[in-house]
């Protein structure tokens, strides 16, 4: 599914804060990118529904111990603020991840590095996933 233009140039924003020059969605609306620490981040446009920013890690770093922080930080007591964040176990990758739904209406450069603060806390802190 193909973003807005208005949506990738705020990707593209977003990534060349990050430092990475040629960071946009791709035709089908997704991005990506891979860190050294093992975590990988995603965004993907869904048409109607707005940006889904996620946080993964190798779930061998999170062993049960990070797998049960990392589902009782998005429980709905401690999930408070502007996002609601949630967490999954993606058995085809064999990764624990946590995300982030950003309306359409809402996404820009703030809002996504909001959310990437979300998922990657979740990812890197509770799973000890990555630093």
């Amino acid at each position: 599914m193909t973003a807005p233009t208005w949506l990738n140039d705020t990707v593209r924003e977003f990534g060349r804060q990050l430092g990475l020059a040629r960071f946009a969605l791709s035709e089908k609306g997704t991005a990506g990118v891979h860190f050294e620490n093992g975590v990988s981040l995603r965004l993907e446009y869904v048409d109607g529904r707005g940006l889904f920013v996620t946080a993964s890690a190798p779930l061998k770093s999170a062993g049960a111990p990070g797998l049960r922080r990392l589902f009782a930080s998005v429980h709905p007591d401690a999930n408070r603020g502007r996002f609601t964040v949630r967490a999954a176990v993606l058995a085809h990758s064999d990764e624990a991840s946590a995300s982030v739904r950003i309306p359409e209406r809402d996404v820009d450069v703030p809002a996504i590095e909001e959310a990437m603060s979300l998922v990657w806390g979740r990812v890197a802190v509770e799973t000890g996933g990555a630093a």
